[in-house]
């Protein structure tokens, strides 16, 4: 597998958590923050 196929493959998924986390949080009225320290 291509390293930038691989690179985007993760960024992908990344995103799609991201995104399936902030419907939950909104589905429950809770805010979703926009960094993690």
């Amino acid at each position: 597998v291509n390293d930038r196929q691989l690179t985007y493959a993760r960024l992908g998924l990344v995103q799609a958590v991201s995104d399936v986390l902030t419907s939950g949080l909104t589905l429950i009225g809770a805010e979703a923050p926009t960094e993690m320290r």
